[in-house]
């Protein structure tokens, strides 16, 4: 069949032929040329992504020196002083970097937020998001200071570093630099255990302050935790990790258990039903990073970390962690980074730890695209179905779809089996592979259910976060009647990110209904985050801190409680339903057809006798 084919090749063809073919193999020439001077070949995706790959072009650095204005020393930098360098970023790399606030602290310091990427601006559908948080405690600032400087790599080396172009032309990387800048003004340098500017300016624990999937946290909520709770509502992040300092080590969820009294001594493990997942990305920061996959601790006394990680909950637990809660309530993978030993150390020994630190930034970020990824769509108009409940088969923790109906799961390599179900729509499975790097791009189109005109009965619904008023008794009971799932399915986030606007403000909308909790102290909170499921309730502070590890011990031990779910009760009804309740079956319409057959040929008989 091929010979036929090309005897019909006319003569321009086959000049036209030639050419290509003359052009082709100039190309195959110029790239020979290229590898064997050992330039990196961009089209080489899988290349990046491996640790190797970047060792071998690490001593590059390829780094455009940035601007004067944009310069950055290894010194501390205040409130005032990070402003001025997001600023200036942001001014002279528009094309790279948006910046914008997602609320304000306690004494009314934005919390500015820096998305870098090459579409900084806005959220590109199948784009995965991630980010990382800084200075989540005050006096624990190292972690501020290399996010700053990785922020500088980013923006220098994009087009000159292959592994930056790469990572920032796939994804978004939302820099929240400092999330308690009031503490930081109150920490002093030099002081490795000191609680010193810890907490917020309120004495308030931010990372004791998060809604807690285990047990009930006392702490009404902070400026600082509602912005960020927000923040997560509004963007659908993927990956994501919280920077602190006191110790090295990669520490991976749960960081709490159901009955912490229990457990409180033995440190007993508690995974997540994506514990391989979490160990592979605390493995690969600490891997990566120039001392902490030794393992050695900080101090003669401290506790030494296999491999440089630890499940949260056998190092220690606690209640109300942000980690917990970016997993449970919004399916972000998040681990906790301790990024030095002393928790404030001297400006001098910055440069060492932004060295240490840099190749595991950027690799960790990389994670944010394997896995699978894809759109689910109505199989019949082919538009986006949102909040579509997504889970692989064999984990508990489900995952739902954005507005624009995109999804993306961190997996290892293997094969999976992919469940999807939506309200109307009939449930699908379909089978999949992970292989290498890249993430398996897997689309699913969904049909909707055909209404029975012969049933009583509506088509099935499925549970969907609502807002909740109450009690914590109140929010167990509700829970109790209207769980279809396990706890896991309930707590996936919602999907409804309002992307385009990642601070939660559209001057062209009104927000929606506010939930609030009545709490044990009879004073209530109002929890403005319209999308969020958990509630929190006042409580007395906890003032006990452990001076050398973010411990946490000390926090109190509330009752354990549960999101709640309510299923929606505008599913696809019955048109049997608008039949008169009196109307006959079909037996019983021939046997009254019949009678009356019956009835007049004897009535018609009598008068033709007559």
């Amino acid at each position: 069949m091929f010979s036929k084919d090309l005897r019909k090749v006319s003569a321009p063809s086959v000049v036209s032929g030639t050419i290509l073919a003359f052009f082709l193999v100039f190309s195959l020439l110029a790239a020979g040329c290229d590898a064997a001077s050992g330039s990196p070949i961009l089209t080489d995706e899988e290349a990046f992504t491996s640790s190797e790959y970047y060792s071998s072009v690490e001593t590059e650095m390829n780094i455009t020196p940035p601007p004067p204005a944009v310069r950055l020393d290894f010194v501390y930098h205040n409130y005032v002083a990070l402003t001025d360098f997001l600023r200036n970023v942001s001014f002279h790399y528009p094309g790279l970097t948006h910046l914008y606030s997602i609320g304000q602290s306690v004494l009314k310091r934005e919390l500015w937020v820096l998305a870098v990427s090459s579409t900084p601006d806005r959220h590109v559908a199948g784009k995965p998001e991630m980010k990382y948080v800084g200075n989540i405690h005050g006096n624990e600032p190292v972690s501020k200071e290399i996010l700053l400087h990785l922020i500088l790599h980013l923006v220098s080396g994009y087009g000159h570093d292959p592994v930056i172009t790469l990572l920032l032309d796939y994804s978004r990387i939302h820099f929240l630099v400092s999330m308690n800048p009031d503490g930081f003004e109150k920490s002093a340098e030099g002081t490795c255990s000191n609680d010193k500017g810890r907490k917020n300016q309120k004495d308030f624990d931010l990372n004791r302050n998060f809604p807690d999937h285990f047990q009930h946290n006392h702490f009404p909520l902070q400026p600082e935790t509602k912005a960020v709770m927000q923040w997560m509502s509004n963007v659908p992040f993927v990956l994501s990790a919280g920077l602190h300092g006191g110790a090295l080590v990669a520490s991976y969820p749960f960081e709490n258990h159901v009955n912490r009294a229990l457990h409180i001594h033995e440190r007993e493990e508690n995974p997540t039903p994506d514990d391989d997942v979490f160990r592979h990305l605390a493995t690969v920061y600490a891997k990566n990073h120039a001392t902490m996959w030794m393992g050695k601790p900080c101090k003669p006394k401290s506790e030494s970390f296999v491999g440089g990680i630890v499940n949260g909950a056998k190092w220690y637990t606690f209640v109300g962690g942000m980690q917990d809660y970016n997993y449970i309530v919004r399916g972000t993978m998040e681990i906790t980074l301790e990024v030095s030993c002393c928790k404030h150390p001297m400006a001098s020994t910055l440069r060492q730890h932004w060295l240490d630190n840099r190749k595991a930034l950027i690799l960790y970020m990389y994670e944010a695209l394997r896995g699978v990824k894809g759109f689910v769509t109505d199989e019949e108009s082919g538009r986006p179905v949102s909040g579509a409940q997504l889970h692989v088969r064999g984990r508990r923790h489900g995952f739902n779809t954005t507005a624009d109906g995109e999804y993306w799961r961190i997996l290892l390599n293997g094969s999976y089996i992919l469940q999807v179900s939506a309200e109307g729509y009939q449930p699908h499975e379909e089978s999949f592979e992970v292989m290498g790097d890249e993430a398996t791009v897997l689309n699913v189109t969904l049909r909707r259910l055909a209404v029975s005109l012969s049933s009583t009965t509506s088509s099935p619904t499925l549970p969907q976060l609502t807002s909740v008023t109450g009690t914590v008794e109140e929010v167990i009971n509700t829970d109790s009647t209207n769980t279809t799932e396990s706890s896991f399915d309930e707590s996936s986030g919602d999907g409804n990110h309002n992307t385009q606007h990642p601070n939660g403000v559209d001057p062209n909308k009104t927000s929606t209904s506010t939930p609030t909790i009545s709490a044990t102290s009879n004073e209530t909170i109002t929890n403005d985050l319209p999308t969020n499921p958990i509630t929190a309730a006042n409580g007395a502070n906890d003032d006990d801190e452990d001076d050398d590890e973010d411990d946490g011990d000390e926090d109190n031990m509330p009752s354990l409680y549960n999101m709640s779910r309510e299923p929606r009760m505008d599913a696809v009804k019955s048109t049997a339903s608008s039949f008169p309740a009196t109307a006959l079956g079909g037996k019983d319409a021939m046997r009254l057809r019949l009678i009356s057959t019956l009835a007049c040929t004897f009535i018609l008989s009598k008068l033709l006798l007559n």
